[in-house]
């Protein structure tokens, strides 16, 4: 059909019009787009940084509840004992309700019990009465240590009403399993029969107490320490763990019993908890990122529940190995490295080599050096001698594990 010439000019401007309230429209919609996807990110920054805000003020409030929790427990005990033995990341104390003090170390294998009782009081009497306490103590679960612990009950109260907080069930398993033969604490029977085994080859000795006019009868004796049995009880989820993040399970190993001589109670005033000695602020907050895709804030329950311990240490590892040292190509010496970082982090490692804090350039270094070289500048030039020492102690225990699955 042919349009009219008149009309023909009319159509065309008409057809012109609606291109330019088209390309108007759509300048308005993209304008429109623009400003929402800007409102979106603002609101994701804002929300970011309130996050961060709350998971530092949560950091701040266990930090706080920490250290006044221990202050109290100090002067608890001081007002009693005259002196103050906290347990740390090898040796597990606790006071009991009766007044008896108990140390398990589990390096050594070293057990104590102590009552303070007048200084003219029977010291054989006293004897008796802490003789009598070995069985309670090998029937001790790691749930009830827990509940006795004054600071990390007073943490946990803290620490589980924060929104980012992770909590969870401390096991019903008794804290003497490993260090002492399994088969010894299969029944009451048995648990009965150990514990007059111990108490017939403890020793008793007596001290003057810090208290005026007391003293401290002490009953003590040694379980013979075997490793691969405190290690037993943990290498299932140890294994599971090592390979779920691909690091080696002579690895995990090594670091759990360096770090507590699995010890499930173990501590120490960082604060530090259970068989990896996980740090909440630092260990934790990345392996809980790398996990759950956000930092959480570990309670001490979540800690003192093996299982999890082992899943966090494990996850820091991962993260020490493939993220920050990523750039170090030899997989020997990214595991010494490893090794120390654990104890130290990143940035300590990367000062042993270049005397700065930049692991990037410190790997370019590290790669010219033959794993032999890496471990000699570890052990002479970390900042630090514990890690020093760390780093030869964990390189020795990996060797226990060769094989082990």
């Amino acid at each position: 059909m042919k349009i009219k010439k008149q009309w023909a000019g009319v159509i065309f401007f008409l057809v012109l019009g609606q291109i330019a309230y088209a390309a108007d429209d759509d300048s308005k919609a993209f304008d429109q787009f623009k400003a929402q996807r800007t409102q979106a990110v603002n609101e994701t920054l804002a929300e970011f940084d309130d996050y961060k805000k709350e998971l530092e003020a949560g950091f701040q409030a266990y930090t706080k509840a920490y250290k006044q929790a221990t202050k109290d427990e100090e002067k608890r005990v001081k007002n009693v004992w005259g002196d103050y033995r906290p347990g740390d990341a090898k040796r597990w104390v606790q006071y009991d309700k009766s007044g008896v003090r108990q140390s398990v170390d589990f390096e050594s294998g070293n057990i104590e019990l102590e009552m303070l009782v007048d200084d003219k009081a029977s010291t054989k009497k006293a004897e008796e009465a802490l003789k009598n306490k070995i069985l309670a103590l090998l029937s001790t679960t790691r749930r009830e240590a827990f509940k006795n612990d004054n600071v990390a009950q007073a943490v946990e109260k803290k620490v589980s009403n924060l929104p980012l907080a992770k909590t969870s069930t401390v096991p019903a398993t008794p804290i003497m399993k490993g260090l002492v033969p399994e088969k010894m604490l299969s029944s009451k029977s048995q648990v009965k029969k150990i514990s007059k085994k111990y108490a017939k080859s403890a020793k008793t000795d007596s001290r003057p107490a810090q208290r005026k006019g007391k003293k401290v009868v002490r009953v003590k004796f040694k379980i013979p320490v075997d490793v691969p049995a405190k290690s037993k009880a943990f290498i299932k989820q140890a294994s599971k763990i090592a390979k779920k993040e691909n690091v080696p399970l002579t690895l995990v190993m090594a670091v759990m019993e360096t770090e507590s001589a699995f010890n499930p109670m173990a501590k120490s005033g960082v604060p530090a908890y259970g068989l990896m000695q996980i740090v909440p602020r630092s260990a934790g907050q990345d392996a809980t990122a790398y996990l759950f895709g956000k930092a959480k804030i570990l309670s001490p329950s979540y800690l003192y529940n093996s299982d999890k311990n082992i899943e966090i240490g494990g996850a820091y590892l991962h993260i020490l190995y493939f993220r920050y040292l990523k750039k170090v190509k030899d997989p020997v010496n990214r595991l010494y490295c490893a090794i120390a970082a654990y104890n130290t982090g990143a940035g300590n490692v990367a000062k042993a080599f270049i005397g700065t804090t930049n692991i990037n350039k410190a790997s370019a270094k590290i790669n010219k050096l033959t794993p032999k070289q890496v471990y000699r500048k570890l052990r002479k030039d970390l900042p630090y001698k514990e890690t020093r020492h760390y780093v030869k102690k964990v390189s020795k225990n990996l060797s226990k594990y060769q094989g082990v699955n």
